[in-house]
């Protein structure tokens, strides 16, 4: 994505062929969380009733017949199954309240939860049966379907619910952007309202200014600093006074929005210039516009996803010995955590929690300035190939890439993807995720989600140059495909037994 100051124009009418203008709805309201959540678990109860009755109705037609018995051996516990869902759905994101999720998105994260919570079930079926347990096939794939619809309808129920009772809204950290009367204006109308849903998080000024001070609403900068300020806020919207900004304002916000998955709202403007879908929200008794770019690969992303979270709940099943003894390995040795925890750079520029088992000594990052002259920072990469802070069973870790493994946690919570450039160190990078020296790669990588493995790993790993790693990210980013991805997982095996480019 080119900065908008030097993207190509393009003529109104192209525009305005691209914009769903069908598309304007109202938003409905959220309902609470704890509703939800009890909503779901009233029906995953109800569904493993149905599915018992529906499994003895077709006995003996689709499927051989089973007496009540027989099929109470074959059936996990339902304690079990809400256990896993709770545990599935937060993976999913179902319980994230104050994201601007629609009915539809819900509906593919409820068909996600349900089948990880059941891909679950098989799995520890799997590691049970030595111990006499099995499951009957056709009741898990029974208790899948019903499943899912009864998770949907009564979904269903609460969002029809929230909509016509307006209760159930969630308090919202939002960015304001502008810089004029009007922003000051909305500003004040949220601040003054009694029980507002909404809370002003701070105000990101125009490329030419500042915002004006408003007490309770901080200052953040300009709009260069846009990416830092959601990330210093923790923001879960953005509002966008687009009477006040420029077209080329207008299209870095939405670009923003969507490099970052974080919704942008606008009181109102000239959005035919822009290939976005508009749909129409309220928040805080202000009637907005919601805006976003058109997504054309949603099914590739998907596909890529779905394969994220089932390699990853299998690995991490198949590893549970593996992961254990290493935890003990790096108690035994060395005094500290057993994990290694930072914020790393994500899709869109924004920080996540990055899981690595720790194979430094504790307060490693304290020591790094400390580290021998030779070893410097290569453009955003720091080499210390005898790097004394690294213990000795680090080393080992390292160089079997075994220090990774805990990022299956990353990859099944959405951070990561098992293929994707390397995530980069907060601290290495601009506040905004990004890199002023390196603005193009940086932008370009930030499209994506970061993974495990890539093309960096496969070709030579530490060993390279960054000048290298930057063209392989670019390389990445403009050719990606599903079957390229499959290939960089294969490719990444006999790299990490042979050890090659570890440090």
């Amino acid at each position: 994505m080119l900065p908008a100051s030097t993207a190509p124009t393009r003529s109104n009418t192209q525009w305005e062929d691209r914009l769903h203008v069908g598309r304007l709805k109202p938003t409905p309201q959220r309902p609470a969380l704890p509703l939800t959540i009890a909503a779901d678990l009233l029906s995953i109860s109800l569904a493993f009733a149905a599915t018992v009755k529906l499994r003895f109705a077709l006995g003996g037609v689709l499927f051989a017949r089973l007496d009540a018995e027989t099929l109470g051996r074959l059936t996990p516990p339902v304690w079990l199954l809400l256990a896993l869902w709770l545990i599935s759905a937060w993976w999913a994101r179902l319980y994230r309240p104050g994201r601007g999720v629609g009915p539809f998105q819900t509906g593919l994260q409820i068909v996600e939860a349900m089948g990880l919570a059941t891909a679950w079930t098989v799995l520890l079926s799997f590691a049970l049966y030595a111990h006499g347990a099995a499951l009957s096939r056709a009741f898990i794939a029974l208790l899948f379907v019903v499943g899912v619809i009864f998770a949907l309808a009564l979904r269903g129920v609460l969002w029809l619910g929230a909509r016509l009772a307006k209760s159930g809204a969630q308090r919202e950290r939002v960015l304001i952007v502008g810089d004029g009367r009007d922003t000051l204006r909305l500003v004040n109308r949220f601040l003054d309202a009694t029980d507002s849903p909404i809370v002003v998080c701070g105000l990101v000024g125009t490329a030419s200014r500042l915002p004006a001070l408003v007490s309770g609403a901080p200052a953040l900068g300009t709009l260069r600093d846009l990416r830092h300020a959601v990330n210093q806020t923790r923001a879960d919207r953005i509002l966008a006074v687009d009477t006040e900004l420029s077209p080329e304002g207008l299209a870095e916000c939405i670009d923003m929005s969507s490099a970052m998955h974080i919704p942008l709202n606008c009181t109102g403007g000239v959005l035919s210039r822009f290939p976005t879908i508009v749909e129409l929200t309220e928040i805080g008794g202000v009637r907005l516009l919601e805006v976003r770019r058109e997504e054309f690969d949603g099914t590739r992303d998907l596909l890529k996803r779905a394969t994220d979270v089932v390699v990853a709940g299998v690995l991490l099943v198949v590893m549970l010995p593996l992961l254990v003894a290493l935890a003990i390995a790096i108690t035994l040795t060395s005094p500290g955590p057993v994990l290694f925890v930072a914020d790393r750079v994500g899709r869109g520029g924004r920080h996540f929690r990055f899981l690595k088992f720790r194979s430094m000594v504790p307060g490693a990052e304290a020591l790094r300035p400390r580290v021998h002259p030779q070893n410097l920072l290569d453009g955003h990469i720091f080499k210390a190939p005898n790097d004394a802070r690294i213990t000795g069973i680090g080393r080992l870790m390292r160089r079997l890439s075994l220090d990774e493994l805990p990022q299956l946690v990353n990859v099944i919570r959405g951070d990561m993807s098992l293929v994707g450039p390397r995530p980069l160190p907060a601290c290495d990078l601009d506040p905004d995720g990004l890199s002023a020296r390196y603005r193009t790669w940086s932008v370009e990588r930030s499209a994506v989600r970061p993974g495990i493995t890539g093309l960096w790993q496969t070709r030579g790993r530490s060993i390279l140059p960054f000048e290298e790693m930057v063209r392989l990210d670019l390389l990445y980013v403009q050719s990606r495909s599903y079957r390229a991805d499959l290939q960089i997982l294969f490719e990444t095996i006999p790299v990490v037994v042979s050890g090659r480019g570890a440090m």
